[in-house]
């Protein structure tokens, strides 16, 4: 059963038809059983546990999209790995960050040929679901718990998602994943990191700017996930400001599924490569329009200048004034 807060998100998703273009197996969307363990058919055959990503609520889009679950991002993913067929012919590397089910990094190992995954995931439980998938398809990867930090090598504290259980969690660099794969560059990054995508392209820039990405695939969160109103329109100016040639990009509020996109790419040969994306109308977005926020805001405001006001006007007030006073003078001279 889908949550009937849900069931508007799951609609508005459905609504989407970019990836119909993209050919599917007959039976794509279906549930089907391996070894006892039920799973759902994902449009290029690909096996994924049934409800192990995010639930009932995703694996009903799955099903009405015939084995996709984001539209946008994943017409991008598509068009993507075509380029990289007509262009790479040594070894090639996708880095997922944030990797949770692992499915965008099975869908490479299955279309690019001599290829290699490395998936970092700071969840456990998250990354057991990636681990499974894995294994119900016969394939292998890189599977590392840990975050993208500032400081690699030490630990820091993470509040998992799942349980919200605090955990000590190695941090990595990009330039010791790059390492880890004992390649020269990333063909493709993906990273879908819940909020500190703007951390990401800040601590890395230097990798960015290095020429040593490809591609690269960003989600981009609402505020009330990543703490900046700004997120979507910061990565975007910083990749630019970074050689960065972007290839297509969606904002939060024109999103089908909830997170915005950065299609970027860092290589002369893609200079050509643009794309148009269907978009959300933002009124009919995951999240609140921003207008109604703003008003919010303005009503908040609005009373919290009334209550100061009355506070100001107020017999206390004004007989505390000269303590008030007392206590700026004190603080003046402690700076001196």
């Amino acid at each position: 059963m889908i949550p009937e807060e849900l069931k508007a998100r799951v609609n508005l998703t459905i609504s989407c038809r970019d990836t119909d273009v993209i050919p599917k197996v007959k039976n794509a969307g279906e549930i089907a059983s391996i070894n006892g363990v039920e799973v759902q058919v994902m449009h290029n055959g690909i096996h994924v546990v049934k409800d192990g990503y995010l639930g009932s609520w995703t694996t009903e889009i799955i099903r009405q999209l015939q084995g996709h679950h984001e539209p946008q991002e994943e017409i991008v993913f598509y068009e993507i790995l075509k380029r990289i067929n007509e262009t790479n012919h040594a070894q090639s590397v996708c880095i997922e960050l944030g990797s949770f089910w692992a499915y965008y990094s099975m869908w490479y190992l299955k279309e690019i040929k001599n290829s290699q995954a490395i998936m970092i995931e700071p969840d456990p439980a998250y990354m057991q679901v990636g681990k499974l998938n894995f294994d119900l398809n016969n394939m292998m990867g890189t599977f590392i718990h840990g975050v993208i930090g500032d400081s690699p090598g030490q630990l820091m504290d993470f509040q998992t998602e799942s349980s919200g259980v605090q955990r000590n969690i190695r941090q990595y660099s990009l330039w010791e994943l790059l390492e880890i794969s004992q390649q020269s560059s990333i063909d493709l990054l993906m990273c879908d990191i819940q909020g500190a995508e703007e951390f990401i392209i800040r601590t890395e820039r230097e990798f960015f700017s290095s020429g040593k990405v490809r591609f690269a695939l960003i989600s981009t969160h609402h505020h009330s996930i990543s703490g900046n109103a700004m997120t979507h329109w910061d990565v975007l100016d910083a990749l630019v400001s970074m050689g960065g040639h972007i290839i297509c990009e969606h904002s939060i509020s024109e999103s089908y599924s909830g997170d915005g996109l950065i299609a970027v790419s860092f290589d002369e040969r893609d200079k050509d490569f643009t794309m148009e994306l269907s978009r959300a109308r933002q009124n009919e977005s995951v999240f609140p329009l921003i207008e109604r926020e703003l008003r919010e805001a303005q009503w908040q405001l609005k009373r919290a200048n009334s209550r100061v006001k009355k506070m100001e006007s107020s017999y206390s007030w004004r007989l505390t004034a000269p303590i008030r006073h007392l206590v700026r003078l004190s603080k003046k001279k402690k700076l001196k």
